[in-house]
């Protein structure tokens, strides 16, 4: 039951994300220049981040390979499917950036964490 649940909020997340990037006027209101790639940095880390509580703490080459397949289609798709968006590079890359400070991040925790199970265990 947990990992249906996991599941579900891990599809109602990749579902806000295209649904943002899809519509034809951004939802979130313009505040700073360049919010947008704010926007991508955030919405894909949070998406790894999420990744990988739905697939442990193990498999996060897993969640960071699988997140950028998502950013990467996410831009094709807005590429083919939208008449009033279009992908970008610069988009993909500030998505990119988000995956990977959310997986090096994930990376420095764990190893953070086993060296003070490696201490405690002395």
């Amino acid at each position: 039951m947990k990992r249906f649940l996991y599941a579900c909020v891990t599809l109602a997340l990749v579902a806000l994300i295209s649904w943002g990037a899809m519509t034809a006027i951004p939802p979130i209101p313009k505040i700073v220049p360049h919010q947008d790639k704010l926007e991508h940095v955030l919405a894909f880390g949070a998406l790894t981040l999420w990744l990988t509580v739905l697939f442990g703490p193990r498999r996060i080459s897993w969640t960071v390979v699988l997140a950028s397949g998502g950013a990467l289609a996410l831009e094709i798709s807005q590429g083919l499917f939208s008449d009033k968006r279009e992908g970008d590079i610069a988009d993909l890359s500030a998505s990119l950036f988000g995956i990977a400070m959310a997986g090096l991040s994930l990376l420095a925790l764990r190893e953070l964490i086993r060296r003070r199970q490696r201490a405690i265990a002395r």
